[in-house]
């Protein structure tokens, strides 16, 4: 039987192997290449481009650690394979082996031309060892060879700045930029430089540029939101904030930054749930902790603040922050030794800060001691010469001991001093300072309390003396009391469209009016009871007796009011002075202790001032009193500003327009000043009242 010849189907070759493994490469099909080249051992032990084919696939599938033996056994067997070297080095610097990195890329370099890119990754792998000057090196030789390299010249930038170079360092990032506008790293270095040296705007173009390049980078979308807080546009901070935490809302910076933004917007509940979420994923972190405190003092919550600030001190003893934020509490609180137990512990930790300086000026000025007060006002002011509460604090006490015309420009600080004032709108018309602007039209901001409205109305005649077209912002409770006052034109809002030549605050008057101690102008009483209300309150009093209307506290916000509030119960000794009959003043805050405080006082009934605008009743009644006693809130103003007598019952160290040492006051002549002896001496004050006169 015959049979047919067979033969064995011819074994493909090596190089028939790899052309079908580099096909398939070619086509996309990876996986099946890689499945070509392990099925033939005799490729990838015998072949070094085989081997290097196979880690080059692996690599390219994100799995260097299995490329490694490929690379390896590529060079084994042709230790000068250029590609293998450089493929094995790159893994080496991705899994941080440096050390053999290095070796890899200089053996490299040794067999082949030198390239911008390997020298570029030679640089970064010297970093990587923290041989900073060896890394420089490489990316000048880089840059030799193509002078336009950007990754080469953003590591250099950076290496620069870390240096101090901070000039070279933008120079080089610039160069970057300049030769790929669309490298939105170098955009993102370049304003990271530029924001730590504080130049906020020209840093904010550059996040600007790297967040049109990549919208959703996190990293230029807090530098952003960052920049623009620091230039107080805090409505666009907030937002760049928010769109970095949709993004990443976990992200732990963005949600304190937000929760600074939001502070300083005064959204003190606000800032303090999104300090919460900070603190949720770093509980321990100081500067959270501080500002958390921070705003728990702000919403009156001093206890809560008290332990935030202890808690960051329990990490960091020696945290200034929050040793100032102590400080600050226990001043608010009335603690004034502590207060000053803990700025000078904030000096002890930073001998530089002046801040700390600013707070013990503060405490020492409470506790009587103003020169040395005076000495750390102006110390702060050496060692941070635009530190607003330091010009704001050495003008007050300027004030305070008569020196007017250095303390109103230090005053003027006052609204950067405080965060009340940090929601400001910037200036729409230029800011008057004094200078003549007669037949100009003025615009008198609002601000400041109801009693300083009333004091300050007394500049509203000079004003049209000196020929100015002036309108002041009032608030609605204040128009019908200060529409008495002539000179001016009083508006509750500025329409939109109206124009003005020149703007002014209100508490910014004395100072363009050059108001000294001896030219206050006190000419009273410039307010005046409405007649009706004033003869209706009349038959409600009735004659009898010596009629004294009180009042012993103010708001009581520790940001507004420390320590100058009395307890009815001091007003006994008036109530014991025969005939004399003891008229309650009071509204709001402090009704509450009539009840219980063994005294007798008459109150005036619930219409008493019940209606929208303030003090009409008030000034009516007053016009039927004999003799008003307070301490010091708006009631003390009225009264001058009426010329009724009044006696002010003063804390041991006043507010600057009370001043030290005398009994009466330049801004109203019918008043009398009373002043305590000691910090919290309200019943020496009230035994000196009744010892003085309180008598019919």
């Amino acid at each position: 039987m015959d049979r047919a010849s067979t033969k064995s189907a011819a074994k493909p070759s090596i190089q028939d192997m790899l052309q079908k493994a580099i096909a398939l490469l070619r086509a996309g099909e990876a996986n099946h290449a890689l499945a070509c080249l392990i099925a033939y051992p005799q490729l990838t032990h015998g072949h070094p481009f085989a081997c290097y084919l196979a880690g080059l696939i692996y690599v390219n599938a994100g799995k260097d650690t299995t490329a490694l033996p490929f690379y390896d056994r590529a060079l084994a067997l042709d230790p000068r394979y250029a590609d293998a070297l450089e493929g094995r080095a790159r893994v080496m610097q991705r899994l941080k082996r440096f050390k053999e990195a290095i070796a890899d890329y200089n053996a490299l370099l040794r067999i082949k031309l030198a390239n911008e890119e390997t020298l570029y990754n030679l640089g970064a792998a010297y970093e990587g060892l923290g041989r900073r000057d060896d890394a420089l090196g490489c990316y000048d030789r880089a840059l030799e060879i193509s002078p336009g390299h950007s990754p080469a010249l953003a590591a250099k930038a950076l290496l620069l700045y870390d240096d101090g170079r901070v000039d070279d360092a933008l120079e080089t990032l610039r160069a970057s930029l300049e030769a790929a506008p669309s490298n939105e790293t170098a955009w993102y270095n370049c304003g990271a430089i530029l924001a730590s040296l504080g130049e906020h705007a020209e840093a904010g173009k550059c996040f600007e540029a790297a967040l049109r390049l990549v919208p959703a980078y996190g990293k230029a979308l807090y530098g952003a939101a960052a920049s623009l807080h620091k230039l107080e546009r805090l409505e666009e901070a907030l937002a760049a904030c928010d769109v970095l935490l949709k993004h990443e809302p976990a992200n732990f910076e963005a949600l304190f930054l937000r929760g600074n933004i939001l502070y300083d917007q005064r959204r003190h509940h606000e800032a303090l749930a999104a300090f919460d979420l900070a603190l949720a994923r770093n509980p321990k972190h100081t500067s959270v902790l501080c500002n958390r405190g921070g705003t728990l003092r702000e919403l009156g919550r001093l206890s809560e603040a008290t332990a935030m600030f202890d808690a960051a001190l329990a990490r960091n003893s020696g945290c200034v922050e929050a040793l100032l934020g102590r400080g600050i509490v226990e001043f608010k609180s009335a603690r004034i030794e502590p207060a000053l137990a803990f700025f000078e512990s904030a000096l002890k930790a930073d001998p530089a800060s002046a801040v700390a300086f600013c707070g013990r000026g503060l405490a020492l000025q409470y506790l009587g001691r103003v020169e040395e007060a005076r000495r750390d006002f102006e110390h702060s002011l050496a060692l941070q010469p635009d530190l607003a509460e330091g010009h704001s604090n050495l003008g007050a006490l300027q004030l305070l001991l008569g020196d007017f015309e250095r303390g109103w420009e230090g005053y003027e600080y006052r609204r950067l001093a405080t965060d009340i004032y940090k929601v400001d709108a910037p200036p729409r018309w230029p800011v008057w300072g004094g200078e003549s602007i007669d037949g100009k039209k003025l615009l008198v901001l609002s601000e400041a309390a109801h009693g300083d409205a009333i004091m300050l109305a007394r500049y509203f005649p000079m004003l049209a003396d000196n020929g100015i077209d002036a309108t002041v912002e009032c608030r609605p409770a204040m128009l019908a009391l200060l529409k008495q006052v002539p000179g001016v034109r009083l508006v509750t809002k500025i329409a939109p469209a109206e124009h003005f030549d020149y703007q002014v605050h209100l508490f910014s008057l004395p100072r363009a009016l050059k108001t000294r101690l001896d030219s206050i102008p006190a000419h009273v009483p410039y307010l005046f009871a409405d007649p009706a209300l004033e003869a209706k309150w009349a038959g409600r009093l009735g004659s009898h007796g010596f009629k004294i209307g009180i009042a012993w506290q103010g708001n009581p916000d520790p940001k507004i009011d420390i320590a100058r509030a009395a307890a009815l119960s001091n007003f006994a000794p008036l109530a014991a002075l025969p005939n004399c009959r003891l008229i309650s003043l009071q509204k709001g805050y402090g009704v509450e202790q009539i009840a219980g405080a063994g005294v007798l006082v008459e109150t005036l009934g619930d219409d008493f001032d019940a209606g929208p605008a303030a003090f009409l009743d008030t000034a009516a009644v007053m016009a039927n009193l004999d003799l008003v006693v307070t301490v010091d809130t708006s009631i003390a103003h009225l009264a001058g500003a009426m010329a009724r007598p009044v006696w002010v019952a003063l804390k041991h160290m006043p507010e600057w327009r009370w001043m030290l040492n005398r009994d009466d006051s330049p801004w109203y002549p019918t008043m009398r000043l009373f002043r305590q002896r000691s910090m919290g001496d309200w019943e020496g004050v009230f035994a000196d009242m009744a010892e003085g006169g309180a008598h019919p």
